[in-house]
C-alpha cells in the first residue's frame, strides 16, 4: 500500500509540473488535451479493472 500511495504521488507531481509548465507557456490547448487525456485514461483503466475482476471473480467463484 505504501509503494503505490507513494508511487502515486510522484505520478500526480509530474502531472501537476507538466501542467503548470504549459500554462505558464500559454499553451492552453495542449494543457486541456492534457488534463483531458489523463482524466479520460484514469477513468478508462479504472473500468477495466474493475470488469477483469468481475470475470476472475465469475471464473473462479
Amino acid at each position: 500500500i505504501t509503494t503505490g500511495f507513494l508511487g502515486g504521488l510522484t505520478t500526480f507531481s509530474t502531472f501537476s509540473g507538466e501542467t503548470i509548465t504549459l500554462l505558464l507557456r500559454q499553451q492552453y490547448g495542449w494543457t486541456a488535451a492534457i488534463i483531458g487525456l489523463h482524466l479520460v485514461g484514469t477513468l478508462g483503466m479504472t473500468l477495466v479493472g474493475f470488469a477483469l475482476m468481475q470475470a476472475l471473480l465469475r471464473h473462479f467463484a
